[in-house]
Formats: structure tokens, sequence, C-alpha cells
């Protein structure tokens, strides 16, 4: 092999490295999309987009409060709505 028959299989070489990083790349972000990501929950709370019965929602409610994450007036509307 002369030296520029080895320059040519070291070329086509990273190409090829190049294509199959970059195939990779598109392969990952296609999967990390489809795969629903999303923001972190609370430990015992639903996923996004979940059913959940009335029950559920004011327990979730109850916690809300207890943890300080709304204010009495908040937690009395929102049960209001919720019981309606």
């Amino acid at each position: 092999m002369n030296v520029g028959t080895v320059e040519l299989l070291v070329g086509l070489l990273v190409l090829v490295f190049f294509l199959v990083l970059v195939a990779g790349a598109v392969a990952a972000a296609i999967w990390y999309s489809r795969r629903g990501v999303t923001a972190p929950r609370e430990p015992g709370m639903p996923p996004p987009g979940a059913l959940t019965t009335k029950e559920d929602a004011l327990e979730t409610l109850r916690r809300r409060y207890a943890a300080g994450d709304i204010t009495r007036e908040e937690y009395l509307q929102i049960r209001e709505d919720l019981l309606d």
C-alpha cells in the first residue's frame, strides 16, 4: 500500500465513525423525546396526565396544605372547587 491509499482508508474510517456518531446522537434524541421526559415529581404523586379520583385530588390538596405549599384560603377555595 502506498501513502495515498492509507490516507484514503483513514479518511473513510473517520467519515464512517463520524456518521455513526451522528446517527447515534439522532437516535438518542428521538428516544429521549418519545419517552415523555417530565419534571421530577414528589414521591407518591401520580404521573402527569394520569386520571385521578376526587379522593386522590383531595389527598394531594391536604398534603400540599400540610407542607405549607398553599395558604389556608387557597386550600379552602380548591377544596370547594373539588367538592362541587
